[in-house]
C-alpha cells in the first residue's frame, strides 16, 4: 500500500498536476507502449476529483518535447521547474512500473513544483490479472495525498494482456493508425467489456474515421464528377487506343465510387447496408454497363495490338484525384472481360487485374437477385464461347470461378463437380495440385481440416488462433448446418475454456454475414438470445 511521508496543507486553490507518462522498466520494447496507456488511465481517474486539475496531455507533451526531456531528466531541478511553468502546473505526477511478472508493481511520487519536495511517495503491487485494482488503490493514495475527495475510478476488471492491447491502441492512434487502433480498442472492450475508457477510445477513434471518410468522399465525388465527362468524350474518338482506355476508365470509375461507397479495406469483403443498397446497384449497374460494352469493343480489336492509353492531361488528373490511373485493366480480353463480369454479379468481387484495390461485395448482385445470378451465369457462357478465339489459358480460371459462385450459394456438390471436370480434362495443368486442394478442403479430405476437427474435439486453445478460418472452411464444407453444428461443439469447450464460449457466437456469426446467409443468422441470433448473448442484426 501507498504511504504517505509528506501532507498538503489544506488549501482552496486548484492543485493543477502533470501527469508525466509512466517509465516502464522492462527488455521486452513492446511493453513500452504502457507509458501512454497507464497514464491515461491515471489521468481519467484523477479527473473530477476536487480540487485537482490535470494538465492537457497535448500541452505537456508539447512542452516534453520543447525541452527535449528524457524520463532521466524529468526531476533536473532546473529543468522541473521550466516544465512546470511551461503547463502552469503546481505538481509533477512520475510512475514507474518496476515489474510487470509474475507481479505487477508500480512506484509513484508526486513532486511539488513551488516547494521543490516530493509530496509523497508510493508503491502498490499485485498480480496482473486486475490492473484496474492496483490503479485504483494509486489514485486513493495519491488524491488523499492531495487532498481531494475521491469520487471513484475506471470500473470493472482488466488484465495486464488487457491494458497492453488498450495501450497498443492509443500508439496506433498517435500514429495516425486509426483502423488499427479501432481494432485494438474492439478487442480490449470485448477482453473486458466493463473498460468504460476502452469503449470511449473506440467510439472516439469511430467518430474520427467517419469524418475523414466523409471528407475524403466529398473529395472523391468531385473527382468522379470531373473526370467522368471527361472520360465519356473520349468514348467517340477517333483513336482506338484513348476510346478502350475510356471504356476502360468508366467501369473503373465506378468500381471506385463502389468501393468507397461500401468501405472497409482492401482484398476484403464488404457488407453493403440497406440504406446503401440503391445506390449501390447504380454503382454496380454503372459497371456492367461500360464493362458489358468493354467486351463488344475488345472483340472489335481482336488480333491488333491496340494499347489502351488516355491522354496525358487526363491520365494525370486522375492520378491525383485518386492516386491511379483509372483505365488500367491489364491483359483485357473479351473472355476474360466476361470472366470478370461473370464474377462480379456472381461472386461479388471486383477485377483483380485493374488499378482498383480489389474488393467484394456482399451480399454479391447473385444473392440477391436470382435476375444478377442469371446474368452472371450468360456472362460465363459468353467467356466459354470466346476461349476458342481468345486465350484457352482461361479455361482454368473459368472453372474456378464458376465452382466459386456455387459454393458460395451453397451448392458445394456442383462446385466440386466443376472442380473435378476440370481436372478429368487437363490432368496436366499448372493449376491441379490448386483444384485438388480445393476439392479436398471443400469435402474435408485434407490435413488442416482434420487437425482441426481433433482440435475441436479436444478443446485445443490453438484453434481459436484460426477461427475465422475454421469457420469458413466448415461453412464451405458443411454449409449453414455445419457452422450451427462448429457453434454447439465449441460451446460444449467452453467449460473447460471461457474464450471458447466467447468465441462460439462471434466466429459463426461473422461467417454467416460474409457469405450473406441472413436467414441462417437469425437462426444463430435467436440461439444466441437464448444463451444471453446479443448479436446484431445481419444486414447491420
Amino acid at each position: 500500500m501507498l504511504t504517505a511521508v509528506m501532507s498538503l496543507a489544506l488549501c482552496a486553490a486548484p492543485v493543477r498536476v502533470a501527469v508525466l507518462p509512466f517509465e516502464v522498466e522492462s527488455d521486452d520494447p513492446a511493453m513500452q507502449v504502457l507509458r501512454r496507456g497507464l497514464a491515461d488511465l491515471l489521468v481519467t481517474d484523477l479527473i473530477g476529483n476536487e480540487p485537482v486539475v490535470v494538465v492537457e496531455r497535448a500541452r505537456l507533451d508539447d512542452a516534453l518535447a520543447e525541452l527535449k526531456l528524457q524520463q532521466s531528466k524529468y526531476f533536473d531541478p532546473t529543468m522541473t521547474v521550466k516544465l512546470g511553468k511551461m503547463v502552469s502546473a503546481t505538481h509533477l505526477i512520475a510512475c514507474s512500473v518496476v515489474s510487470l511478472r509474475p507481479t505487477v508493481r508500480i512506484v509513484a511520487r508526486v513532486y511539488d513544483l513551488e516547494r521543490r519536495v516530493d509530496v509523497v511517495k508510493a508503491s502498490v503491487k499485485g498480480t496482473p490479472d486486475d490492473v484496474f485494482a492496483l490503479e485504483e488503490a494509486l489514485v486513493k493514495q495519491l488524491l488523499e495525498a492531495l487532498r481531494a475527495r475521491f469520487s471513484g475510478t475506471t470500473t470493472g476488471h482488466a488484465s495486464l494482456d488487457t491494458v497492453l492491447t488498450f495501450s497498443q491502441g492509443l500508439a496506433l492512434a498517435d500514429q495516425g493508425d486509426l483502423e488499427a487502433a479501432k481494432s485494438k480498442y474492439a478487442e480490449a472492450v470485448r477482453l473486458a467489456p466493463d473498460f468504460t475508457r476502452a469503449k470511449e477510445q473506440y467510439v472516439e477513434v469511430l467518430r474520427a474515421l467517419r469524418a475523414a471518410q466523409k471528407k475524403r468522399g466529398a473529395t472523391l465525388d468531385e473527382g468522379s464528377q470531373s473526370l467522368r465527362p471527361k472520360l465519356v468524350a473520349l468514348l467517340g474518338q477517333k483513336s482506338r487506343e484513348q476510346a478502350l482506355a475510356a471504356r476502360q476508365g468508366l467501369a473503373n470509375l465506378a468500381l471506385l465510387d463502389l468501393s468507397r461507397l461500401v468501405g472497409g479495406k482492401k482484398d476484403t469483403a464488404r457488407w453493403v447496408a440497406p440504406e446503401q443498397r440503391a445506390e449501390a446497384e447504380r454503382l454496380e449497374a454503372m459497371f456492367v454497363e461500360h464493362a458489358a460494352a468493354l467486351v463488344n469493343e475488345l472483340r472489335a480489336v481482336r488480333g491488333q495490338h491496340v494499347e489502351p492509353a488516355l491522354p496525358d492531361a487526363v491520365k494525370q488528373e486522375s492520378e491525383r484525384l485518386f492516386g491511379l490511373d483509372v483505365s488500367v485493366w491489364d491483359f483485357a480480353s473479351p473472355t476474360s472481360v466476361a470472366l470478370d463480369l461473370g464474377n462480379f454479379l456472381g461472386s461479388g468481387w471486383s477485377p483483380y487485374r485493374s488499378d482498383v484495390p480489389q474488393f467484394a461485395v456482399r451480399p454479391s448482385p447473385a444473392q440477391r437477385s436470382p435476375a444478377q445470378l442469371e446474368a452472371a451465369k450468360r456472362w460465363f457462357d459468353v467467356a466459354q464461347q470466346e476461349l476458342a478465339r481468345d486465350d484457352p489459358a482461361l479455361a482454368s480460371r473459368l472453372a474456378n470461378e464458376r465452382a466459386e459462385l456455387l459454393v458460395l450459394l451453397g451448392r458445394r456438390e456442383e462446385g466440386v463437380a466443376q472442380w473435378q471436370a476440370f481436372l478429368d480434362a487437363h490432368p496436366t495443368a499448372e493449376e491441379f495440385p490448386v483444384f485438388s486442394k480445393k476439392l479436398e478442403a471443400v469435402l474435408l479430405l485434407d490435413d488442416d481440416a482434420e487437425r482441426e476437427e481433433r482440435q475441436v474435439k479436444s478443446c485445443e486453445a490453438a484453434v481459436l488462433e484460426r477461427g475465422a478460418t475454421l469457420a469458413t472452411r466448415t461453412w464451405r464444407a458443411k454449409g449453414r448446418a455445419g457452422l450451427l453444428a462448429l457453434t454447439d461443439a465449441l460451446l460444449k469447450c467452453g467449460k473447460k475454456d471461457p474464450r471458447f464460449e466467447r468465441d462460439a457466437w462471434d466466429l459463426v456469426a461473422a461467417e454467416l454475414r460474409r457469405v450473406a446467409d441472413c436467414e441462417g443468422y437469425e437462426v444463430h441470433r435467436a440461439k444466441a438470445a437464448k444463451a444471453g448473448v446479443t448479436l446484431g442484426a445481419c444486414m447491420d
